[in-house]
């Protein structure tokens, strides 16, 4: 007899064979740096220290067609491992059995990614990374890691970013690269939906691959949260799109957004402390620019259809601003009571503050090359669903 797990593998295989995945070209410049990075992604640094471990490696690598599919296919199962072990040692009554959720990545339509349980009585879940936002996660991560210096290893062996706010401010504003590199992805996922290739410089930034890799866990937490309240096992509201539902569905709705996201964020930190070697302050980083980019598309999307950064935005969820200062006052709530840990929940808050003004100062001349676009007749993708921002 099949599991739910075994049904849901099988309705996720009829949705890849009914939605056309184009995996972005690589540059043959990018090769190279695409194995380094996903070797980064996948194994621990001990592993790639070792020479004859990393010669089997790219032995392996040199048997398959490595394309940012098979990168992310490998990453999403790797981060849903860490995530699974973490839910299981960390949330009481935590038994996921039946309840595991097929990970997946294809087109959807939405900005980052949604869960759903399979149709019909058989059972099973799934989580959906839309495909183009796995590919725009390592980009937009690589071009604010490439302005922050790296981290430092601290007295417990876990990574940490303490951020000054000064010193970011002169380094993006130092090289206009920097800038327009920021402005490209931005432009490129707003008016185009997907990008065609890769470049060898989007992969080489440490301190942008834990940057990506925190969002992305925090992205699955937030999803496996769904499944663990059992948000998915009565009828709603389709998450992402408003289908004429009245103000009391919506405020459901976002209630069940604001604890997915607080049971994610507890996951993310501790997959990324026990799992990862990332402390607090890094997993908060990646946390925070989830919220920021997903507030820098709405405002790109909007500018590009309305002239009007304000007016529209992507699907139904909480306005990212407002996610994101509920997660600061329950960082200190959750985290903050540990011997030693107040001043570590401190420097994540403070560094978040310092990424967003970083973050923000780079959109104010994003801002300007979306209106020249939009000037020249330069319309959002059509994949882009927005409804009317409220008040």
């Amino acid at each position: 007899m099949s599991s739910p797990h075994d049904n849901a593998e099988r309705f996720f295989a009829q949705l890849r064979a009914l939605t056309t995945v184009r995996s972005p070209r690589l540059d043959e410049s990018a090769r190279d740096a695409l194995f380094d990075h996903v070797t980064r992604m996948i194994y621990s640094a001990d592993v790639l220290d070792d020479p004859r471990a990393r010669a089997l490696i790219a032995e392996e690598f040199r048997a398959v067609e490595l394309d940012w599919d098979s990168v992310m296919t490998r990453t999403l199962k790797r981060l849903q491992d860490q995530i699974e072990r973490t839910a299981i040692a960390r949330v009481d009554g935590v038994d996921l059995g039946a309840r595991r959720p097929v990970i997946g990545h294809l087109h959807t339509g939405q900005l980052n990614a949604t869960s759903m349980r399979v149709p019909g009585d058989a059972g099973g879940y799934l989580v959906l990374f839309e495909d183009q936002m796995t590919l725009f996660a390592s980009l937009i991560s690589d071009a604010v890691g490439s302005v922050i210096p790296s981290g430092r290893m601290d007295a417990g062996g876990l990574f940490t970013y303490r951020l000054d706010r000064s010193e970011l401010a002169d380094r993006a504003l130092a090289d206009t690269s920097m800038i327009a590199n920021f402005m490209s992805i931005i432009a490129t996922y707003a008016a185009e939906g997907r990008f065609n290739s890769i470049k060898a410089t989007a992969l080489t930034s440490n301190v942008g691959l834990m940057l990506q890799l925190s969002l992305m866990t925090f992205v699955i937490a937030h999803e496996y949260a769904h499944v663990i309240h059992g948000h998915l096992d009565a009828p709603a509201t389709p998450k992402g799109v408003l289908h004429g539902t009245d103000a009391e569905t919506l405020a459901y709705s976002w209630r069940q957004e604001i604890q997915a996201d607080h049971t994610g964020m507890i996951l993310a930190v501790h997959a990324g402390i026990e799992h990862a070697k990332r402390d607090i302050a890094s997993s908060f980083l990646g946390i925070c620019l989830f919220f920021d980019v997903l507030d820098l598309m709405d405002r790109a999307v909007s500018l590009l259809e309305t002239g009007d950064e304000e007016a529209r935005k992507l699907g139904s969820h909480p306005p990212p601003h407002v996610r994101k200062e509920l997660l600061r006052g329950q960082m200190s709530r959750t985290f903050g009571t540990a011997r030693g840990v107040p001043e570590r929940v401190a420097i994540a808050l403070e560094s978040a503050n310092v990424q967003s003004a970083l973050i923000n100062a780079m959109w104010e001349p994003t801002r300007g090359f979306l209106l020249d676009l939009r000037s020249q007749g330069v319309r959002p993708a059509r994949m882009w669903r927005t409804v009317p921002k409220n008040g």
